[in-house]
Order: C-alpha cells, then sequence, then structure tokens
C-alpha cells in the first residue's frame, strides 16, 4: 500500500533506503530498479543480504552516510524517525535531500500521536522501542527548514490492529 501510493516506483528509479532493516519494502517493489539500502544493525543487513543481494545493494552506516548529490530519485525512512531525536533526524533530512535527484520524492513513514486517536493505538505506538514519537505538526516543523515542500497524510488502515501512521512526503 504505501510502495503503490507514495513511493510510486518507476522502471529505472535510483532508490535510496535510510535504516532498510531487513529491506521488506522490496516485495512490494519491482526489479526493474537500483535499489541502496543502509542499516546501523549489522544484522538486519546480513539478512537483507541474504535474502535479496542478488537485486540490491547493502551498507552498514548510520544516518550520518554521504551519499553522491542529485543521484536518488526516491528517498524513503521507513520506521526511522521515532527512533531519532530533533537532532539526529535532521542529520537525516540534510542528506536525503542532498541525495534526491530535482523533482525526486522522499518518504518516512511512522507512528503518530493525534488527538483523536484510540486508546488502544496510542498505547500500543508507546509499547514501540521507538522514543521519539512525534505529532504530525511536529514532524512537519521538523522537516520543513529542510524539504520546504512537505506534506503529511495521517493513516489509520496500515495495520491490521488500531494504530496511527503518519507519512511524510517532500520534494526536492
Amino acid at each position: 500500500m504505501v510502495a503503490a501510493e507514495y513511493l510510486r516506483v518507476r522502471a529505472g528509479d535510483r532508490i535510496l533506503d535510510i535504516g532498510c532493516g531487513v529491506a521488506d519494502i522490496l516485495e512490494s517493489i519491482d526489479d526493474d530498479v537500483e535499489y541502496v539500502g543502509f542499516d546501523p544493525n549489522p544484522s538486519y543487513v546480513a539478512a537483507a543480504v541474504a535474502r535479496y543481494g542478488h537485486r540490491a545493494t547493502f551498507t552498514t552506516a548510520s544516518v550520518g552516510l554521504e551519499v553522491p548529490s542529485d543521484s536518488f530519485s526516491i528517498v524513503i525512512a521507513i520506521g526511522v524517525l521515532h527512533h531519532l531525536d530533533d537532532d539526529d533526524a535532521t542529520t537525516l533530512f540534510d542528506p536525503a535531500r542532498n541525495a534526491l535527484t530535482t523533482g525526486g520524492r522522499f518518504v518516512s513513514v511512522d507512528p503518530t500521536f493525534v488527538s483523536d486517536q484510540p486508546r488502544i493505538a496510542r498505547a500500543l505506538i508507546k509499547a514501540d522501542r521507538g522514543r521519539c514519537v512525534r505529532t504530525p505538526d511536529e514532524l512537519e516543523a521538523l522537516a520543513h527548514p529542510i524539504l520546504p515542500d512537505v506534506r503529511i497524510n495521517v493513516r489509520t488502515d496500515l495495520l491490521r490492529m488500531p494504530y496511527t501512521h503518519a507519512i511524510l512526503t517532500a520534494s526536492k
């Protein structure tokens, strides 16, 4: 759902996945793209290589990794921002913007808190390992100085259980 609605991957796209984990997003992306993923956890990277090494490139690195300017049409960070304090999140946005080609898209998906949220969704999100869950307005305020064309969509239908996600999209 996220790949089809927000990533909108086309043949020939170059994708940078910041905090790729085990690269599950590749289940939703066709083989006709160039995918580069990095994650600070070497065991996640090893699992991604074992599963998708034939069609993608993976590196063990932190969010401060330097990437070539204007080299990726899509930069994603799925389930990453709620693990980063504001300073580290800013460290992620800056190279993401730099890596994007003109017209490229940045997409992140993270849990969020909203005022009309079911109590069970709020409790599940509070139980997550990420300690920096933000409201949609906080996410936008954090990203906007670096990625000026920011849009936030709040979704409650991405999981089978009550949960609230903020999908941040921005273009360069």
